[in-house]
């Protein structure tokens, strides 16, 4: 192995890291949010197949806020949401890269 193909690993593992850390900030945010959103107005909010947030006001004093979530649904979504960008740098380093029939 070569210190070129090393060195497309350690990147793709970094670019793949990152896609992932990405993909979980964006995830949180959203789940964050839509918990805000479900607190504050005590209505039922359903983000498809990663979470459903049951806000109530049983009370003025006392809102409520009840989270259900998939984890099936929530690792798909990661997975949806960081795939691309290591695919497009995979697809990326074939097309600027020589091929090794080139040498």
């Amino acid at each position: 192995m070569d210190d070129d193909t090393h060195d497309w690993q350690i990147c793709l593992l970094l670019v793949t890291v990152t896609a992932v850390v990405t993909a979980t900030l964006v995830l949180v945010v959203v789940i964050m949010l839509g918990a805000a959103l479900a607190f504050t107005e005590g209505s039922t909010i359903g983000t498809p197949v990663v979470a459903v947030f049951d806000g109530s006001r049983s009370s003025a004093d006392s809102p409520t806020v009840t989270v259900t979530t998939s984890w099936v649904g929530m690792g798909v979504s990661l997975l949806l949401l960081s795939l691309p960008f290591p695919l497009w740098f995979v697809a990326f380093r074939r097309q600027t890269s020589p091929s090794p029939c080139d040498k």
